[in-house]
């Protein structure tokens, strides 16, 4: 079995020491360090336990691959931004040389019910040079955000050229239109289980973030994605541009 690095028991004790068990009028409830209330301990840390075990497991002789180099990340090179009129090809480059983007949610949490609640998550549209033009996530039903989406999947991300060196290197502030991101609205749905999809998901994500096979086991991951309805771009003065769905995923970044 893979050796259980330092590193990874000490964020374990930490997650369990951000664990608070307090009693309210509802009964016994649990603040996660993520940040949400858990009011049935069971349905998140017991039940499902042996499926997340068996699914970690898969995880960690998945991390080996990569750690072996027989998974690897094709193509380490970004190339420089397509012309501000090739827009379908801009919005693809933007998803697929980016390795995080902020995602906006209907929150449900306490006093910001109903409020527009944004969030950072890690993501990958495919391995490098595999760009599927869809951004895959590794969730968890802790996260903030994901409580959000079960109750209303509806979401919105946003991906800008300042994530990266281009816009700096061309003395460009990152709200410059010329310093272009896109904005990409849907739902973000669970990926099937046990499906090509899901295979090719765990590959894009585990191999531009090699590090989340380890992250804490008891957490219940998972493989989600956006469902993408609707694209709109701004990436030169003028203003910003609505992308045809069909036109982004028929050409590639």
């Amino acid at each position: 079995m893979r050796e259980i690095p330092l590193l990874l028991l000490s964020a374990l004790a930490v997650a369990v020491a951000g664990l608070k068990i307090y009693n309210d009028d509802d009964g016994q409830k649990i603040r996660h360090i993520l940040g949400n209330e858990i009011e049935d301990f069971e349905k998140y840390f017991m039940e499902p336990m042996e499926d997340i075990m068996e699914t970690e497991e898969e995880q960690y002789e998945e991390a080996k691959k990569v750690d072996n180099g027989e998974i690897k990340d094709d193509g380490d090179q970004i190339p420089d931004p397509p012309s501000h009129e090739q827009v379908a090809k801009m919005s693809r480059y933007l998803v697929h040389y980016s390795d995080w983007l902020a995602m906006a949610t209907i929150s449900t949490r306490g006093s910001l019910a109903g409020t527009p609640f944004a969030s950072i998550f890690s993501f990958s549209d495919g391995p490098r040079g595999k760009s599927s033009g869809i951004p895959y996530f590794y969730m968890t039903g802790l996260d903030m955000s994901a409580h959000d989406l079960k109750k209303n999947p509806k979401a919105s991300v946003t991906i800008s050229l300042a994530q990266g060196n281009y816009c700096k290197e061309h003395q460009l502030d990152p709200e410059d239109p010329r310093c272009a991101h896109v904005i990409l609205a849907g739902e973000v749905v669970k990926v099937l289980t046990n499906s090509t999809e899901e295979e090719f998901a765990r590959k894009a994500l585990f191999t531009r973030h090699p590090v989340m096979p380890d992250w804490p086991r008891d957490h219940g991951w998972y493989f989600g994605k956006l469902n993408i309805s609707s694209i709109i771009l701004l990436d030169f003065f003028g203003g910003a541009i609505d992308v045809k769905v069909e036109e982004y995923f028929n050409t590639q970044p």
